[in-house]
């Protein structure tokens, strides 16, 4: 019985949260498409009174609860670097991650009130069961955003020595920089496309006006690896003094690739010790005792005649 019920809270919280996200993003595209429409009209001469910036109130309620996390997790920055280093670029996603962190605590301390007490369990485990899931609600966003985001670092990492190449190909045929850039997010290979991604806004900030320091300032925060960090160094350096770069790309690639021959022998070295510990484990019991059981069984036969 209490299995089947916390079965059915947990399977009723778990539609709970995915019905109020497709609304809250329901709402949010219709919110856009009016203005859209507004700035539409307001080209065709047609004056509109409404601000383009005004939040509706799903809106509004995220961002109050968001506004409750914060005075837990006080670290603004350090919540939107990690939701850009998971690959999400939603605008208001860092007031959504906030605020899903307030809402599965409640969920959490309502479920182990209503788990406890159903169960007939004194008022100390009820309470000692909320103090365990309220702190794992509200930290299990932030655990899956960690794991999503290593998982796309380490992606972006094996993506990073091809787009650098096409890159510096593209600069040896006489393209400039942003050409070469702009070339590379147009290309039709499906073996860089977490970086085809971030380039896509590297190129809508530069097409916005914004200056080269700022658009790759941004880009690198999207890519969150050191080796965007690095070239992201090296062609602002080429923009503002006019260096040649395809030298240092050649030379910052070559560093790259030995970087990852580098790990990747450590990586064997660290396979072969656990390859070891494991034939220790569970091949040299089996061996010692096929070695030894002769003379066992002839000690023990010595001694029952």
């Amino acid at each position: 019985m209490n299995a089947s019920l916390s079965i059915v809270l947990a399977l009723s919280a778990s539609a709970a949260i995915i019905g109020a996200h497709l609304v809250q993003r329901g709402l949010l595209a219709h919110r856009y498409r009016q203005a859209i429409d507004r700035r539409l009209e307001g080209f065709a001469g047609d004056s509109s009174h409404e601000t383009l910036g005004e939040l509706g109130p799903i809106e509004a309620a995220i961002g109050s609860v968001a506004r409750l996390s914060l005075l837990v997790s006080k670290d603004l920055q350090a919540q939107a670097r990690l939701i850009r280093a998971a690959g999400i670029f939603a605008p208001g996603a860092v007031d959504r991650l906030l605020a899903l962190r307030v809402v599965l605590a409640a969920i959490a301390a309502v479920s182990g009130f209503m788990l406890g007490t159903m169960a007939d369990y004194p008022p100390v485990v009820v309470a000692a069961l909320m103090a365990v899931l309220v702190p794992a609600g509200y930290a299990c966003p932030a655990f899956l955003l960690q794991y999503l985001a290593a998982k796309r670092r380490k992606r972006i990492t094996r993506e990073l020595p091809l787009f650098l190449d096409s890159v510096k190909l593209l600069l040896q045929t006489g393209a400039g920089l942003e050409l070469a850039l702009r070339q590379t997010a147009r290309m039709e290979t499906a073996a860089i496309p977490e970086l085809r991604r971030t380039l896509e806004y590297l190129l809508q900030d530069l097409d916005l006006g914004k200056s080269y320091d700022l658009a790759f300032e941004r880009w690198v925060e999207k890519a969150a690896v050191p080796g965007a960090e690095e070239f992201a160094g090296l062609a602002l350096q080429s923009i503002k003094h006019g260096s040649e770069l395809t030298p240092m790309l050649e030379q910052f690639i070559e560093d790259l690739i030995e970087q990852r021959l580098a790990m990747a022998r450590e990586l064997a070295g660290k396979r072969s010790v656990s390859l070891t510990v494991v034939m220790v484990a569970f091949f040299l019991p089996p061996l010692m005792l096929i070695i030894a059981a002769p003379a066992v069984v002839e000690i023990v036969r010595v001694f029952l005649q």
